[in-house]
């Protein structure tokens, strides 16, 4: 296996790795504007596309021009899949929903009580939407206190919507994107918890369907 790159080209910009992306989860680093963050040096931020698809929804975002012209911020972004959400929500307070195969059923958003399905395919859907640079597959994020059956079962449904992110990806490549500049760039998520030999097989799982890289 070739060595790890030094750079990352990206649409909006190289990344010198190693890269850290602070988090503007909503579209904005707290208390700090675009211009100051560029004047600090930072590289790009991360963003995350389950939040933002509620509020204010990646649909206005990609009517005013994609998520670096709603941010006035032209370096890389990188988009978090929502699947953190999963644990940080949903496995701390069971009436924020469920998780099945076919994806993470979403209920009681913000006390409204509406229900949102957000599956491997939406959430790929929503980060083209937002026009990250760097987008991330929906997992299954195990608690840290998570048995070594949970831990397993979530190895399992991570690998299996890795395979549908990359199928979508794929997919909207040549619907959306159409070669139009370069293109973005997607990574697997390795789970697998504290246990070592579950680690191993996402990993393995994922290399074969084939990443620009890892988290």
């Amino acid at each position: 296996m070739p060595p790890p790159p030094d750079v990352i080209e990206t649409a909006h910009g190289p990344l010198h790795l190693p890269v850290y992306f602070p988090d503007a989860t909503r579209a904005v680093v707290r208390s700090v504007d675009s211009h100051d963050l560029e004047s600090c040096g930072v590289q790009g931020v991360v963003v995350n596309v389950f939040h933002l698809s509620t509020r204010p929804g990646s649909g206005l975002i990609k009517r005013a021009g994609g998520i670096h012209r709603f941010m006035g911020w032209q370096r890389p972004v990188a988009s978090d899949s929502g699947g953190f959400q999963l644990m940080s929500m949903i496995g701390e307070n069971a009436r924020y929903g469920t998780i099945s195969e076919r994806g993470i059923h979403f209920t009681d958003l913000d006390g409204a009580r509406n229900k949102v399905l957000f599956t491997p395919e939406r959430s790929i859907q929503r980060q083209f939407d937002l026009g990250a640079d760097l987008m991330i597959c929906l997992d299954d994020c195990p608690s840290p206190d998570a048995t070594a059956q949970e831990v397993e079962v979530a190895v399992e449904r991570t690998i299996l919507w890795a395979r549908r992110c990359r199928a979508e990806f794929d997919r909207l490549l040549e619907t959306r994107h159409r070669g139009e500049g370069p293109c973005p760039l997607l990574f697997g998520v390795i789970q697998g918890g504290y246990e070592k030999a579950l680690r191993a097989r996402c990993a393995d799982e994922l290399l074969r369907l084939g990443f620009d890289g890892f988290g």
